[in-house]
C-alpha cells in the first residue's frame, strides 16, 4: 500500500501503469473496495485540497507504478490555473455520481443485479457475441459489486443457466445483452 488511510496527505498521485484499489478497513477487518484505479487515474487530490488525513487506504492489484506529485505543487496548480481547476472539478463530480450510484446499486439492486450492471456495462461489442474480458480475479470482482467470491461464481453460474452469458475463463461472452441489462435493472 502506498496510501493508508489516517495518514497525513503529503502528495497526490497518477496511476501510470497497473491496476490499484481503493478500500477502507471497517471494524471487523473486512476490507471493502471502494473502487478501482486504472492508468491515468489520480488518486489523493481530497486530502491535499482539504488538508485532511486520508480517508480510505489504496493498495495495489497488479504491479503498478504511479507518479508523485507534492501537495505544495498540486494546490498551486489547482489556485492558479483555471484549466486544472475546471478539469479537477469535472473529475471530482464524476467522482461523486459514480459513488451515488455505486451506494444507491448497493442499497438497491441484490448482488445478482449488481454484477449483470457490472457486465452490461463491460460489454465489448463489435463482434458476432458480445463479451467482457475480466480484468479481475471473482475476489476482486466480489469485492467490486459487493459480494463474497463464492456468491459472485453462484451469480455467474446462475446467469450461465438462465443462458445470459457463457463463461470461458476471464472472459465471459453475452448471449443475450437485453435479458443482461434487465436483469441489472431489476432486484431480485
Amino acid at each position: 500500500m502506498f496510501i493508508l488511510e489516517g495518514d497525513e496527505p503529503t502528495s497526490v498521485f497518477v496511476v501510470a501503469d497497473g491496476l490499484m484499489r481503493v478500500f477502507t478497513t471497517s471494524f471487523d477487518g473486512t476490507e471493502p473496495t471502494l473502487t478501482v484505479l486504472f492508468p491515468g487515474d489520480l488518486v489523493g487530490e481530497l486530502g491535499v485540497l482539504d488538508e485532511t488525513i486520508r480517508s480510505a487506504s489504496v493498495g495495489a492489484l497488479r504491479p503498478s507504478a504511479v507518479i508523485e506529485i507534492s501537495g505544495t505543487d498540486f494546490r498551486a496548480a489547482f489556485e492558479h490555473d483555471i484549466a486544472i481547476s475546471r478539469a479537477l472539478v469535472a473529475h471530482l463530480s464524476h467522482r461523486l455520481r459514480s459513488t451515488s450510484t455505486r451506494l444507491c446499486d448497493l442499497t438497491v439492486l441484490d448482488l445478482g443485479a449488481r454484477l449483470a450492471k457490472y457486465l452490461a456495462s463491460e460489454m465489448t461489442a463489435g463482434s458476432a457475441t458480445p463479451f467482457v474480458d475480466l480484468v479481475f480475479t471473482q475476489s476482486e470482482l466480489g469485492q467490486l459489486v459487493g459480494g463474497a467470491r463464492q456468491t459472485v461464481n453462484q451469480e455467474l453460474a446462475a446467469m450461465e443457466r438462465d443462458g445470459l452469458i457463457t463463461v470461458h475463463g476471464r472472459r465471459i461472452d453475452v448471449l443475450d445483452p437485453a435479458r443482461l441489462r434487465r436483469r441489472a435493472a431489476h432486484p431480485g
